[in-house]
């Protein structure tokens, strides 16, 4: 189950704003990027990465902040590391990749064909597992932004 209750599309010049989309039992937040002091894509840790090849379109992208509690971080990586390939592999996914911070936080980079697909993910039982474990595992929610291509 998806929750997009406060989800942002960000644009050029445009403030977030929050979606209506129904909550989701994870208490998943969302709001801005956060990849903490020093820290950004750039000199993210690459864990694991798979993308599909695709023109350049309106994919709807995302970025999830996931902060495990210190002795949960290698069980994190392991439980999401273990989905990539299995994601990559549903219709509708065009990138799923598995970042690591400096910081200690993992960050989920995701390309999907719309909405409907992402559900389909959230729904898949690998998925809801992983989400089950966040419930022991997390120092405090999920943090996921919708983002736009702009080039």
């Amino acid at each position: 189950m998806y929750d997009a209750g406060h989800d942002t599309t960000m644009g050029a010049n445009e403030k977030p704003a929050a979606s209506s989309q129904p909550r989701n039992p994870h208490n998943t937040q969302h709001s801005g990027l956060s990849f903490g002091a020093g820290t950004s894509l750039a000199t993210a840790t690459i864990v694991s990465m798979v993308t599909k090849e695709v023109p350049m379109d309106e994919n709807l992208c995302i970025i999830a902040t996931i902060n495990p509690r210190p002795e949960h971080l290698s069980d994190a990586r392991k439980a999401i590391s273990g989905i990539v390939e299995r994601t990559c592999a549903e219709a509708g996914c065009r990138a799923f990749r598995l970042l690591e911070g400096s910081d200690g936080r993992l960050r989920l980079y995701e390309e999907w064909e719309d909405e409907a697909a992402l559900k389909a993910h959230y729904e898949k039982d690998y998925t809801r597992a992983v989400f089950a474990a966040y419930e022991d595992w997390l120092a405090e929610s999920v943090d996921i932004v919708h983002l736009r291509r702009l080039a």
